[in-house]
């Protein structure tokens, strides 16, 4: 009776793996609606998995839901509170609900956990810049300058360079950011799946 109860576990979760990974594919795709029936049908068997809860949070993300995607992605970090891209996301929900310090702490633990992640710099400077506290946004480029020495933000090399290239990245994700929203509320614009756009590579 065990061993068959144990099978029975096996399959459903061997289910609902298959449906979070599909889950996946419907978001590469753009295919949001189906993407959220996906991952919460793999949640019924899977409530313990962060990434699921991460993946739904993501989905309310893309599409505009910030308070949705950060209710998530609380979630996922509940259940795993060293997780550097759960970190990363809830800091990413804050900025764009202009909750400017609580991203900030958000990223800091991003960054204790994964020391190096590009990203997480960027978005922790444009955190700093909504609180206005530029010079503070200038220390965190000066910190990815740094790491990645051979980047295109590390050309400045002085004070003033580096406001003006902290600037230049700011706008720039800004820009990239309205651009990415424009495009998924816009049924005319070129679909997520014609673009190839991947989460990470976004934020």
């Amino acid at each position: 009776m065990e061993k068959y109860i144990s099978h029975i576990r096996i399959y459903h979760e061997n289910e609902a793996h298959e449906q979070f990974l599909n889950g996946i594919q419907f978001f590469k795709k753009g295919q949001y609606r189906q993407a959220l029936d996906a991952y919460f049908t793999a949640l019924v068997i899977l409530r313990d998995y962060p990434d699921i809860y991460s993946s739904i949070g993501r989905v309310y993300h893309v599409t505009g839901e910030y308070s949705k995607a950060l209710e998530y992605y609380k979630k996922a970090i509940a259940i795993n509170p060293s997780h550097p891209s759960g970190w990363h996301f809830v800091g990413k929900a804050h900025n764009d609900l202009h909750n400017f310090a609580e991203a900030v702490e958000a990223f800091t633990k991003a960054l204790e956990c994964d020391p190096k992640n590009y990203m997480t710099y960027l978005n922790l400077s444009i955190a700093y810049d909504g609180m206005g506290k530029p010079s503070e946004a200038s220390k965190v480029l000066e910190d990815l300058v740094r790491l990645y020495p051979d980047h295109p933000i590390s050309a400045a090399d002085s004070s003033d360079e580096m406001n003006a290239e902290l600037d230049k990245a700011v706008r720039y994700l800004r820009e990239a950011l309205a651009r990415q929203a424009d495009d998924n509320n816009n049924p005319d614009s070129p679909s997520q799946s014609e673009k190839d756009i991947h989460w990470d590579d976004l934020f």
